[in-house]
């Protein structure tokens, strides 16, 4: 037996519970002490004080794995990364209490053999697994996203993209210096484990890294720039709740970049209290939302759009004839309060449940569009528009789920219409195939949010569309900047809309510049459905 043990290459290590002390070492084979070192008779925890490190897959430190199984005798197999100064490296261990008051313990180091699970084929950067076992304090974690690269998938090929990705891994290697941990998470996302707690070498070392990929990249004779977001967060928590807090920081510089039109790179931000709040406070609308489509229980206001030129001296709201209805989804929390409707659209957006929203308002409002038109001694056909995202016209269920609702409905042609907000509108190009489909064979097409976007000419030219809406702010704010964007509208043979009206004097300055359309409180706050056909049949 002694030869066996003192010629295994397994680690084999038999320890005495001394109460409040603690674990005394009373064994230690030969494979044992190389790893550790020679502690015969020393307590396990003084001796090796990574004992003491909380393991982020255990979620606890090996100390107190070995009280739980000296309490209970129920022994476990784990494998855990140690990042300690002492001991690095993979160890897979069977931990068991072979009688009361004692722990044994049994080791392997398969390092070597995880280097394959660890590492990223095609950059060589260690990969996400890696990083989820090296999490450790002092340490902060560094996010990186880099919009552009399915950009060039798309129009170069998956050749020029994985040659992206490695050129991307080297200039991080260039940048970073090696005490740091430089990890490919996936896709065109990378992360960065960084040995130091230090605020503002951590700042200045991310300002680094973004300068660094603002420059251009040259693939297969052509010049790439990419738009990197990069969040910050330091390592005091689990590998999942690191992982979530880093991608919110990350979300947000995205979200900053944007603003700020930077066109190659954006300000890092360090995760707060803040956005981990409103984190939990949109998980609480998704779950709302996600059982209000199920349920069938958002419901729509109707704001009446009126015609700005048919009346011949009008004095009043009441003397604009209405000629049609925007649909507005709501939503009401459970003490039956209304949500912000900029709320829980945006949290839509953000985690794929706007156009199982979008679907849903359709029908409803195909519905009230249908039982309106079927009032008697209407004046006219009233149209219903309805909002479209961006996001809304990348899914590839929008033109059948429109399609189908509209067939089951039942309504006359056109008198559904699909409002498309210009500034969430990624690629207009793509997106024109499909707003073509819609003008041909569903419902007119238009413009929201005329100059909120940035986009405005593209859009005009590129895009198939009936009718401009022009941004309240602008009817509001900046009256005599409408004047041209009326004008740039009609040149193109579209309708003009105004939003935001809310005086007399707004609207005669609108109807003078010849707006066909306007849409504001002066005219009507949004109503109920119910209002709405009360309004007509009395």
């Amino acid at each position: 037996m002694d030869v066996i043990l003192n010629n295994t290459p397994v680690g084999i290590g038999l320890f005495r519970d001394d109460g409040r002390r603690g674990l005394t070492v009373v064994y230690l084979n030969p494979a044992a002490i190389a790893d550790s070192g020679q502690i015969l008779g020393q307590n396990l925890y003084e001796a090796l004080p990574y004992h003491n490190v909380v393991l982020p897959e255990l979620g606890r430190s090996l100390r107190d794995l070995y009280s739980n199984i000296l309490q209970t005798g129920q022994g476990q197999d784990i494998q855990f990364y140690f990042p300690s100064k002492e001991v690095t490296g993979w160890f897979e261990t069977r931990v068991r209490r072979p009688k009361p008051g004692l722990i044994l313990c049994v080791w392997r180091n398969i390092t070597e053999l995880m280097e394959g699970k660890i590492r990223d084929p095609l950059t060589g950067l260690y990969n996400r697994t890696y990083l989820k076992h090296r999490t450790f304090e002092p340490a902060c974690l560094m996010f990186l996203d880099m919009d552009g690269f399915k950009r060039v998938n798309d129009t170069l090929g998956h050749d020029a993209g994985d040659q992206l990705l490695k050129d991307i891994a080297n200039r991080l290697r260039r940048t970073i210096p090696k005490e740091h941990t430089i990890v490919r998470m996936g896709g065109d996302e990378f992360a960065v484990l960084l040995r130091t707690a230090d605020e503002q070498t951590v700042w200045s070392l991310a300002l680094s890294v973004i300068e660094s990929l603002k420059k251009p990249f040259l693939l297969a004779n052509h010049t790439v720039l990419l738009t990197t977001a990069c969040g910050l967060v330091a390592c005091n928590t689990r590998f999942s709740q690191a992982m979530r807090n880093v991608d919110l920081a990350m979300y947000a510089s995205k979200r900053e970049g944007r603003r700020s039109a930077h066109e190659t790179g954006g300000t890092p931000m360090w995760y707060t209290a803040a956005m981990g709040a409103e984190y939990e406070d949109d998980q609480a609308i998704l779950d709302l939302l996600k059982r209000r489509i199920a349920a069938r229980e958002v419901y729509l206001d109707y704001q009446p759009i009126v015609s700005l030129q048919e009346p011949e001296n009008p004095t009043c709201a009441a003397d604009f004839p209405i000629v049609g209805y925007e649909a507005l989804a709501r939503m009401n929390d459970h003490k039956g309060k209304p949500v912000s409707p900029g709320r829980f659209v945006g949290v839509a957006e953000k985690h794929g449940l706007i156009t199982s929203l979008t679907l849903l308002t359709l029908e409803i409002a195909c519905e009230q569009c249908k039982a309106l038109n079927a009032l008697p001694n209407l004046p006219r056909p009233l149209k219903i528009s309805v909002n479209l995202s961006g996001q809304d016209i990348n899914n590839p269920r929008l033109l059948t789920g429109i399609e189908s609702i509209l067939n089951r409905a039942g309504i006359q042609p056109r008198l559904i219409s699909f409002e498309i907000t210009e500034s969430v509108i990624p690629n207009p190009i793509a997106a024109k195939q499909v707003i073509q489909q819609i003008y041909d064979n569903l419902g007119d097409t238009g413009l929201d949010d005329l100059a909120t976007g940035g986009g405005t000419l593209e859009l005009m030219f590129i895009l198939p569309l009936k009718f401009l809406k022009i941004d309240q702010l602008f009817v509001r704010n900046e009256l005599q900047s409408v004047a041209p964007m009326i004008a740039m509208g009609h040149s193109k043979g579209l309708a003009v809309i105004c939003e935001g009206i809310e005086t007399l004097e707004a609207a005669l300055v609108l109807r003078e510049n010849r707006a066909e359309m306007g849409q504001g409180y002066f005219f009507s706050r949004p109503m109920s459905a119910e209002v709405m056909m009360d309004f007509w049949r009395t």
